[in-house]
């Protein structure tokens, strides 16, 4: 797809709703499913990507009966004859994340026991887009139009702002104009440092256009809109010196995940990375992964300790894995993470990036300290815009634990 002078994106979004449930479900979503196989169906199979997803039942529900393994992932719906044309409407709950599908069809015959004949294609969930900030410190003149159900916003650049800095900027004006009021309308991931992507869905009808425009260009940093079809990894990982356990909140900063081969020397196999949300949930998207080859994920934040998944056996089944760091030390090698409250976080204070804690991270934030030091830069643990004491603390915490990277042997 070509950026002009005037570049219009039109993504389909299914009609969904995501709850914050009043029980113990953080998600909750609605779903319509089409028939256009051109035949009356009476089976429905869904395969999500959290095998914890459940089908709530006190919810809208078009099909009345479940054929489901505890554990597993795939859901399927039986019993309701959906005609060529017709909708089946259904209702999900998660206790933690969202509820994504990986793949979903249509089947004749199915019932309490066996599958009926698939008929139609299989379906995904999702697919993507990437807008990318280019060049350097915008002028300011860069203007973006954004449009979704009726709601219009103009995101304007700042003067003097990195690419970095307009990525971050555009990704939470799109959270605070659209996903709102119980409805998530898009999924936004930052895929790099200076991209945003925009995750939409594809299932069913009615089709919802969201349509960006780039009314004007930024003389210095110019923007460009990528299409991909990656494999995703949903994870969720703490930095401690982003993360309030007394609030279980988590600063929102760019976080990087390797994946490396299984077998040694576990060379680098590919590498990205996203801002994790205040729960630490981000989506990292890979172009060089494959499904069903294990691989180890190395979890990495630009102060902190490079963090190794607990064993090399992680693997993407139809593009999709899940991996959570928080809930116990030892969902990472070598049990290395801090705990903090009831959750794991990687530790913080590497600044120099040798993989150890020690008397020259010290230095480099005393310093920075002493010359006062301010906004987005390596030295500042807290993500608070400035150095300070409070960064020295957890810098010499560290370093006093003789914190250092912990790796797999050869």
């Amino acid at each position: 797809m070509k950026i002009s002078n005037i570049l219009t994106v039109i993504i389909a979004v299914l009609t969904i709703q995501t709850f914050t449930s009043l029980k113990s479900y953080s998600s909750e979503r609605e779903i319509t499913f089409t028939n256009n196989t051109g035949k009356t169906v009476d089976d429905l199979h869904i395969e999500f990507t959290n095998k914890n997803t459940e089908w709530d039942d006190t919810k809208p529900h078009t099909f009345n009966s479940e054929r489901h393994d505890a554990g597993k992932n795939n859901h399927n719906f039986y019993g309701t004859a959906i005609p060529n044309g017709g909708t089946a409407t259904m209702s999900f709950k998660l206790a933690n994340g969202d509820i994504t599908i990986n793949r979903w069809w249509w089947t004749i015959g199915g019932n309490a026991i066996a599958d009926g004949q698939r008929e139609g294609e299989i379906k995904a969930d999702n697919f993507t887009n990437n807008l990318s900030f280019n060049g350097g410190p915008a002028t300011g003149n860069g203007l973006i139009s954004v449009s979704c159900q009726g709601i219009n916003t103009m995101f304007n650049f700042i003067p003097g702002f990195l690419p970095e800095q307009t990525a971050v900027m555009f990704l939470n004006f799109m959270q605070n104009n659209y996903n709102f009021g119980g409805i998530k309308r898009v999924f936004l991931n930052q895929t790099s440092p200076r991209q945003i992507c925009v995750e939409s869905n594809r299932l069913g009808n009615p089709i919802d256009e969201i349509q960006i425009e780039i009314i004007a260009m930024d003389l210095s940093q110019p923007v460009m809109l990528l299409e991909s079809s990656l494999n995703k990894l949903n994870m969720t990982g703490l930095i401690e010196g982003l993360y309030n356990p007394s609030l279980n909140k988590l600063k929102m900063d760019y976080t990087t995940v390797q994946l490396r081969s299984a077998v040694s020397p576990y060379n680098l196999v590919d590498f990205t990375g996203t801002s994790l949300d205040s729960n630490g949930n981000g989506r990292f998207f890979f172009a060089n992964a494959q499904n069903n080859v294990p691989y180890w994920l190395v979890l990495d934040y630009k102060n902190g300790i490079e963090t190794w998944s607990y064993d090399g056996m992680n693997r993407f089944i139809s593009n999709q894995m899940n991996f959570d760091f928080t809930t116990a030390a030892n969902k990472a090698y070598g049990s290395n993470q801090l705990q903090m409250g009831t959750r794991y976080a990687e530790y913080s204070g590497d600044i120099d990036k040798n993989g150890v804690v020690d008397a020259t991270d010290l230095s480099l934030v005393e310093n920075a300290a002493t010359n006062f030091e301010v906004g987005y830069t390596i030295t500042d643990i807290d993500l608070s815009l400035f150095v300070d004491a409070s960064d020295y603390a957890y810098v010499d915490n560290n370093a006093s634990r003789f914190v250092v990277t912990i790796i797999p042997s050869p």
